[in-house]
């Protein structure tokens, strides 16, 4: 039950960045026209690098603290 209850919590922590960063289209740009910006437009990739960044470094830091925390014992 605490593996499903895990998983569940990250699958929501993983929708819910991926929806805080969507961003709204130009009110500017008309849609009916062909031409306009590359495929992928103006997709912000810094802010997913840092945003992986940080959970790889808390999963590293969780994960030396338990291996030092079982050694102790």
């Amino acid at each position: 039950m605490k593996k499903a209850i895990k998983i569940l919590s990250l699958l929501a922590f993983i929708l819910i960045a991926t929806i805080s960063f969507a961003q709204p289209p130009n009110p500017d740009e008309d849609p009916n026209t062909g031409g306009g910006d590359e495929l992928g437009g103006n997709a912000p990739i810094g802010s997913g690098i840092v945003t992986l960044l940080v959970m790889g470094g808390a999963y590293a830091m969780g994960r030396t603290y338990r291996l030092n925390h079982n050694r102790k014992k």
